[in-house]
């Protein structure tokens, strides 16, 4: 067993926990269950969005994929927010969410350019690439903006948290439909961007409810 496998059992693994983990979260507010089941499967959510994140890297290096790479430094991001956000409760954390946020503005960037290159080369990557980089430079603006403020409380940092919590979710449940449902063409394309459709509407309304 050579350590690609490896990693790709640990990766496959942090996957499952990761939705199955994400399901706990939303269903304890949902069904409000005490805080605290929110608070430890928010925990388990988040190693587990972490362990994919650090076999990722490794595997994109090995066998050379910087589409892997790109789209896992976005989830990556997507739960890193998100778990700052539900930690930091006074802004203390603002000059490193303006750090994180502006190493997301730039890896965005990279992965626009390389959507473009895609699109010219007519990769089937290309148009999820491109949403998910457009959607990673929106957000890290949002964010930057925040922490030049000084960070945020109250109901706009739970707002926060949510928004980015749904979309690693949302990232999560991506990569098991695309690898589960295997398809080509536009079919392919349609199971990389429907999650996003279908879940992004959730975000909208519960950002408008706080």
């Amino acid at each position: 067993m050579n350590i690609y496998t490896v990693l790709l059992m640990v990766h496959i693994v942090s996957g499952a926990v990761t939705l199955l983990a994400a399901g706990m979260a939303i269903s304890s507010k949902l069904l409000k269950w005490q805080h605290g089941v929110h608070q430890s499967s928010g925990r388990v959510f988040s190693i587990a969005m972490s362990l994919i994140f650090v076999t990722a890297l490794p595997m994109s290096l090995l066998k050379f994929n910087l589409f892997l790479l790109l789209v896992s430094l976005f989830s990556f991001y997507l739960m890193l927010m998100g778990w700052l956000y539900a930690t930091d409760r006074i802004g203390s954390r603002a000059r490193f969410l303006l750090m994180v946020s502006s190493a997301m503005l730039g890896i965005s960037c990279c992965m626009v350019a390389y959507a473009v290159l895609g699109l010219t080369q007519s990769r089937g990557f290309a148009v999820p690439l491109l949403v998910f980089g457009l959607i990673g430079a929106v957000l890290a603006q949002v964010d930057w903006r925040l922490a030049r403020g000084g960070g945020v409380k109250g109901k706009t940092r739970i707002a926060q948290h949510l928004s980015m919590m749904i979309g690693a979710t949302i990232a999560a449940i991506t990569a098991f439909l695309v690898n589960v449902v295997n398809l080509g063409g536009f079919l392919g394309i349609a199971m990389w961007l429907l999650p996003t459709l279908v879940l992004t509407p959730i975000i909208v309304w519960q950002r408008r409810r706080l």
